[in-house]
């Protein structure tokens, strides 16, 4: 809102005979004094756009605050398995390890399983785009485009008429009944050409539809960011959050021909793009089991001066703010500390660099707030009492940017998955949080078994210090090394003056118990040793028809981890990507009635495992004896079925029963035309003279007959 301006004075006459106007009576003032008016009223209205931008700011503060306090116990969980992850004991435990002594190994069995996950749960879903459209059970067009399909399906069906008219009028008039019979049947027909058409055009739609919102992926580098997200977030964190579309202006380089020749040629666009969201930047509130049903969600999102500056005249950017923002990041940072940073920064092996940074911390609000902050801040077209769902930009004190949302943007644009629900909270369970005992387990029995192999390597050496003569250096021992002793000043003694004994080797032990630990690891995470080409298998996994049937029991514990990933990341992503192509792709002929469907792990492999049923159903029922049984227009429905798992278009691959059926009524009618048109002439019949045939035999089939 822009600073409230004094009220114009009333215009009166200054006296008779003055041709000028003069305010009304104010008192004379000097030009000092006026100009320390107009810096004090300038003063007080800077005051009061600071109360008034407080007022919205403090209300996003608090939320931040509360946030950071709901995250105070799946902040440590996530360092800790990020500390799990990359092979490094907490703090306290490696203090207490060194007091002890001995072997720091960390055995990265976590890291393992996790690469294990993410490399299985990717090679599933690149099988096939993890996505789809398909029409509705109704799908709608445009009234043009049905009446036009109606209108040609009608025109078809009369013509058929007019043949079968045609035909008929040469073998004598037609019978009433019959004619409307045919009418009735072409009626039929009309109708199930109409919802064919209608089912191949939305068919068509879809097609076009799903190229666009792929085109959008490969430009938005998707799989880059589902693969981090995979690699890192949803296996490690146990959360997986992917932000789209988020809205990027970008400049690309067009050839165009002009005056003959190629010219290169400058364009800026507005493209969607998909980020990845870092659970460790993501703040929902307390009572947030989901990305929609939480009543605010806050995003710490970092950018640089010339993000910002960029953002001057962009609709619902406000320039004061950010020319504020900018000078006090001149004079200091701008960021949002938290308690995770330094260790995250020490884990990443970078520096800490975040409070005194060049980057820029800007907080993303989203949620509800009253029409009074709103309207204080700018927005004077909303009701002081009512709710108003906004995002929000908070840069220290300045709210640099607030959106009204559209019943059609309600849905904020956050798509999340969990590798394993955690019941009752937003935030999921990881690999590391699962088998954070088992790894303890496991760093321990290594340890003890570097420990033991340390000290069961060589002989012990025991040396009686008294009986060693000034200057002998007793610590150190070398072959060949030659001892001196000062027996004969102690007197004899039983005791010799050096020992070597030779501590006992459990290595064979510990191996064991480790081994142990480390099966049970697969049967926590449910990712056995084989899925990630450990040979080292018993059993049924000895063979290849074992292992394949292992390999189908272990995709039941990852089948789950894919339906989370479909349900919360994919399908909403592509629902959200449809939703902006519908409103905003400038190609009509794309738009159409569809859903969003999600083609996950469980889906693909129950395809892949149809697919090859499939198969050898059709091998095996390709004789002539099973497609007289079947019959052609059964052969070709079970074509199409396949071709419509190998992802094809079944109208290129065999006719629909309907089409078939029409194929053979045509031969038919053709073949009765050809025989009406073109009777066979009988041979003459020899009759007797009372007008019956003569028995015997046919002179043109047999000449030489009597």
């Amino acid at each position: 809102m822009l600073p409230t301006m004094p009220p114009t004075p009333e215009l009166t006459p200054a006296g008779p005979g003055v041709g000028t106007f003069t305010a009304g009576p104010v008192a004379a003032l000097s030009n000092s004094e006026l100009m320390a008016q107009d810096a004090a009223q300038a003063q007080q209205a800077a005051n009061d756009r600071e109360a008034v931008v407080s007022s919205l700011a403090a209300h996003i503060r608090r939320r931040w605050e509360d946030a950071k306090r709901a995250k105070q116990q799946i902040e440590p969980k996530m360092l800790e398995a990020l500390r799990q992850r990359v092979g490094e004991y907490p703090p306290e435990k490696l203090a207490e390890i060194r007091k002890m002594g001995g072997s720091e190994v960390f055995v990265r069995l976590t890291d393992t399983k996790c690469a294990a996950a993410s490399a299985w749960i990717r090679d599933v879903l690149s099988l096939d785009r993890p996505w789809a459209l398909d029409p509705t059970a109704k799908p709608d067009l445009s009234p043009d485009q049905t009446q036009a399909i109606q209108r040609q399906a009608t025109q078809q069906a009369l013509s058929a008429v007019e043949q079968q008219i045609m035909a008929g009028l040469l073998m004598g008039p037609p019978d009433p009944a019959a004619l409307q019979q045919m009418i009735d049947d072409a009626a039929e027909a009309a109708k199930s050409e109409v919802k064919a058409a209608i089912a191949k055009e939305a068919r068509d739609r879809i097609e076009r539809m799903s190229d666009a919102i792929q085109d959008y992926l490969d430009e938005s580098k998707f799989k880059t960011v589902f693969a981090e997200s995979l690699d890192w977030d949803l296996v490690t964190f146990g959360t997986a959050i992917i932000k789209a579309p988020v809205m990027r202006s970008r400049r690309r380089l067009e050839w165009q021909q002009q005056n003959g020749r190629w010219e290169p040629v400058e364009i800026e666009d507005t493209y969607p793009d998909v980020e990845r969201v870092s659970p460790l930047d993501l703040y929902p509130s307390d009572d947030a089991t989901g990305i929609q049903d939480a009543s605010y969600l806050l995003e710490r999102y970092t950018l640089s001066r010339s993000d910002l500056a960029a953002c001057k005249g962009v609709p619902n950017y406000n320039n004061t703010e950010i020319d504020a923002v900018l000078t006090e990041h001149g004079t200091g940072g701008l960021r949002e500390w938290t308690s995770a940073d330094s260790e995250r920064a020490r884990l990443a092996e970078r520096s800490d660099d975040r409070q005194y940074g060049e980057r820029i911390d800007a907080l993303i609000f989203w949620g509800e707030v009253q029409g009074k902050l709103l309207k204080e801040w700018g927005i004077q077209s909303v009701q002081p009492l009512s709710e108003y769902a906004i995002e929000a930009w908070l840069i220290g004190a300045h709210v640099i940017r607030v959106d009204i949302k559209e019943p059609h943007e309600l849905d904020r644009p956050y798509c999340k998955a969990v590798y394993r629900p955690r019941p009752g909270s937003f935030w999921g369970i990881g690999i590391p949080e699962l088998m954070a005992d088992i790894q303890q387990q496991a760093n321990a029995t290594a340890r003890a078994l570097a420990n033991n192999m340390a000290l069961a390597s060589g002989p012990q050496v025991g040396i009686d210090a008294e009986q060693m003569p000034p200057g002998e250096d007793g610590s150190r021992v070398w072959p060949w090394k030659v001892w001196r002793f000062n027996t004969g000043k102690y007197g004899q003694t039983s005791t010799p003056p050096i020992a070597f004994f030779q501590p006992e080797m459990h290595a064979n032990e510990l191996m064991g118990i480790y081994q142990q630990w480390v099966r049970i690891a697969d049967d926590v995470t449910g990712i056995p040793a084989y899925v990630y080409g450990n040979q080292e298998t018993a059993g049924a996994g000895k063979t290849a028809s074992g292992l394949s049937m292992l390999m189908g029991a272990a995709t039941k514990a990852i089948k789950s981890v894919i339906a989370n990933i479909d349900d919360g990341l994919i399908e909403p992503m592509v629902r959200q990507l449809f939703r902006y192509a519908m409103l905003y792709h400038p190609d009509e002929s794309i738009k159409g009635d569809v859903r969003v469907v999600a083609k996950g792990a469980s889906a693909l492999l129950v395809r892949e495992q149809a697919q090859v049923r499939r198969n050898e159903f059709l091998q095996i029922t390709n004789n002539p004896t099973d497609v007289e049984i079947m019959g052609l227009a059964r052969r070709a429905d079970l074509l199409r079925s396949t071709a419509e798992t190998l992802s094809l278009d079944p109208d290129q691959i065999a006719p629909t029963r309907a089409q078939f059926e029409q194929q053979q009524a045509a031969q038919q009618q053709a073949m009765a035309q050809q025989a009406a048109m073109s009777p066979q002439t009988l041979p003459p019949t020899t009759t007797g003279s009372d007008g019956a045939p003569v028995s015997g035999q046919d002179s043109q089939l047999f000449p030489g007959g009597t």
